[in-house]
């Protein structure tokens, strides 16, 4: 079974970012991760309020994961955390 690279991932979830949101998500997603703009100066700018953005920031995220799990949980991905340590080698 093929294990994915760290890099890996850093490209599934850019591939995501592009392909499953919409560039208002994108847009606000960058903003904060990314730019690492406060959630205030997201609001002013955006003209909306604190719940609207905890909102939509909830739902992209939520949108990638969904988009990056089943390849973790196909066998993809990195050891799952059971108490155990899996070593590759």
């Amino acid at each position: 079974m093929k294990r994915l690279r760290p890099g890996d991932y850093r490209e599934a979830i850019a591939e995501r970012f592009h392909t499953l949101l919409t560039p208002s998500d994108r847009d606000l997603l960058a903003r904060f991760y990314l730019d690492g703009q406060s959630p205030e100066d997201i609001c002013r700018e955006l003209q909306i309020s604190p719940a609207e953005l905890l909102a939509r920031k909830a739902r992209a995220k939520a949108i990638l994961t969904s988009g990056i799990a089943p390849k973790c949980a196909a066998g993809a991905g990195p050891a799952k955390r059971s108490g155990t340590a899996r070593l590759s080698g």
